[in-house]
């Protein structure tokens, strides 16, 4: 987060009349548009006015990091307050939409007796074991090289896979950052500064960790991932990007 920004949340938290600070802010701003809304929901909670519900839909449309944050925050009062049990199931629907969005909808279970079509194919089917589907090993070794052969690995493998090598190839590594599951991964903050050094290494030149992160990389990783983040790189603190996040992971 830049200075300005951070300077601005200060005055925000220590102004004793803030609706009057919030009038200084440029109209329309983004600034201006959450902290509207944030008073709004801590003072009413879910009961916004009409207007106030179209310009929160407005706002979330932006796609703003303080869009969702404010959002998540209007949901999360809104399912405080509702003891109506479809209203819950839906609000609750809505958050799972906004952070993790997982899935339970499942395939229906098919039927033990294949079809005519089914036998015919797998009596097609090799007699033999192709040794090639179990030792995938030489496979991965040839991965470590370069993005041409690791770009074809399928992400499932990739707790087969050794960090440390990885992170001495910078492509290989960002592959790894925008496809693997990360929450699987212990030492993550680690393997992110082995890739840095390795890539300043390799340049000569001072690299930054915003240059290895992939869109919405904070929104994959869990809380603890985010603090041992924090811990290995400073800077960090400075990203607005990372703040917003990590105060979004910190509500959940």
């Amino acid at each position: 987060m830049n200075e300005s920004k951070i300077e601005v949340l200060e005055e925000f938290l220590l102004s004793p009349e803030k609706e009057t600070f919030i009038e200084k802010l440029p109209k329309n701003s983004v600034q201006r548009n959450y902290f509207e809304f944030l008073q709004s929901i801590n003072k009413k909670g879910k009961g916004l006015t009409k207007e106030e519900l179209e310009n929160l839909e407005l706002f979330k449309k932006t796609e703003k990091i303080e869009a969702k944050s404010i959002y998540l925050r209007f949901l999360l009062r809104s399912l405080e307050n509702t003891k109506n049990d479809a209203e819950r199931k839906g609000i609750m629907q809505e958050i799972n939409k906004l952070t993790f969005n997982y899935s339970f909808e499942y395939q229906k279970p098919q039927s033990h007796f294949l079809s005519e079509q089914g036998q015919k194919e797998i009596s097609m089917q090799p007699s033999t074991l192709d040794l090639k589907y179990i030792d995938y090993k030489p496979t991965i070794e040839s991965c470590y090289t370069g993005p041409k052969n690791f770009s074809k690995l399928n992400p499932e493998a990739y707790l087969e896979l050794d960090l440390k090598k990885i992170s001495k190839n910078w492509d290989n590594a960002r592959i790894f950052l925008n496809k693997a599951f990360l929450p699987d991964f212990e030492g993550l903050a680690h393997f992110i500064k082995q890739s840095i050094e390795a890539r300043e290494k390799d340049t000569k030149q001072d690299v930054s960790i915003d240059t290895m992160l992939g869109n919405k990389f904070y929104e994959r990783i869990t809380l603890n991932q985010m603090e041992e983040l924090r811990r290995t790189f400073s800077v960090l603190n400075t990203r607005s990007e990372f703040v917003l996040e990590y105060s979004f992971h910190s509500l959940i």
